[in-house]
């Protein structure tokens, strides 16, 4: 009698904790990201409509980023596969300057985007890990602060980050190198629940 009241709590005890373990399927994450493509994009295509019209395009001063704050919601389909959503923000700021003070123009562009994701863990360990991840969704431009006209369009968005590394079990943190509207080095923090 007592060895089956020892096997039964025992084999009850392994179940929860099995659930336990696998019960950490949902993933929220909060990100940092530098150089995204929006800011490359005005970086070099300023330079470019300058050389092509042979300097008539008057090429902004100064070109500014916020970085890229990326909220983000994974779920664990298994152990190495997860699908997501998440939402990213940036604000670029183009500033002209002549020699005269007021003669200053600057306009805002706000970059939101919202894409769908699919992470996959390569390397799976107690405490750390390697994945990649691939982003796909639409992007929305909004002008603020424009001089001339108000501008508002939407386009593809994408990240594909090859190399990611997350050191912690519940709460991790995360790095990430890739190319895309999350940016070329993104960083931050995941809590597994």
């Amino acid at each position: 009698m007592k060895k089956s009241v020892i096997l039964g709590f025992s084999l009850a005890c392994l179940m929860l904790s099995g659930q336990a373990q696998t019960s950490l399927k949902n993933e929220l994450q909060l990100s940092y990201g530098l150089v995204s493509v929006p800011f490359m994009i005005e970086q070099t295509g300023n330079v470019l409509f300058t050389i092509f019209t042979l300097g008539l395009y008057d090429r902004p001063d100064k070109i500014s980023s916020t970085g890229v704050i990326n909220f983000g919601y994974y779920y664990a389909l298994s152990n190495r596969v997860s699908i997501g959503t998440d939402y990213g923000w940036e604000k670029l700021t183009l500033e002209w300057t002549d020699n005269q003070p007021e003669e200053n123009e600057s306009f805002t562009v706000n970059v939101n985007s919202i894409m769908g994701g699919l992470k996959y863990r390569y390397l799976i360990r107690p405490d750390y890990g390697l994945y990649g991840k691939v982003n796909l969704g639409v992007n929305m431009h909004s002008r603020s602060k424009e001089t001339q006209y108000d501008l508002q369009f939407s386009n593809l968005a994408y990240q594909i980050s090859p190399i990611g590394v997350y050191f912690g079990d519940k709460f991790q943190g995360f790095c990430e190198l890739g190319l895309g509207y999350r940016g070329l080095l993104n960083f931050g923090i995941n809590l597994k629940f």
